[in-house]
């Protein structure tokens, strides 16, 4: 009879022993952010005049309605307000502050928009545009990093408004 090896002997072993893999299971997701995102999302100018536009967006979780947001103007006699954060609220104007109460509800993931039109900027002068959050129905607002955007639109010597 012939003498098997130590090295077939192991060499058939590893082939005839049933592997078991045991890994670890994936890591629950966490639970999702929870925010109320303002951003600048740009601006024009022309001479005494600026338009200056934010988006409010809703992460993780819908914005309910009931839900308030707060813009302050300064530095021009006149503002008209267009976008869809202003057709989905009710909006409150108190002297130079604008106060919206939304009417409709922002699904998560979905951005609203507000343009501001900021005319009569003087010869030299500053306006300013801020908005900021509220509060928030239905959205824990975890992040409140960023809760408010503010353009400063700057006209000077007769210039188009600078805006940033």
């Amino acid at each position: 009879m012939a003498q098997m090896s130590r090295r077939a002997v192991v060499k058939g072993t590893a082939w005839a022993t049933p592997v078991l893999i045991v890994g670890r299971p994936a890591a629950a997701q966490a639970s999702s952010l929870q925010d109320v995102a303002v951003t600048g999302a740009g601006y024009t100018s022309s001479n005494n005049s600026a338009t200056v536009n934010f988006s409010v967006c809703a992460v993780g979780s819908a914005l309910a309605s009931g839900s308030t947001f707060t813009l302050t103007v300064t530095g021009t006699t006149s503002v008209a307000l267009s976008g869809t954060l202003v057709t989905n609220s009710t909006v409150v104007q108190a002297g130079t502050t604008y106060t919206f109460t939304t009417t409709g509800t922002l699904a998560a993931g979905a951005c609203w928009t507000l343009g501001v039109a900021l005319s009569s900027i003087g010869g030299n002068n500053t306006a300013t545009a801020t908005l900021k959050v509220g509060t928030t129905n239905g959205n824990a607002n975890s992040d409140t990093t960023n809760d408010s955007a503010a353009y400063t639109c700057v006209r000077t010597n007769g210039s188009a408004a600078a805006c940033s």
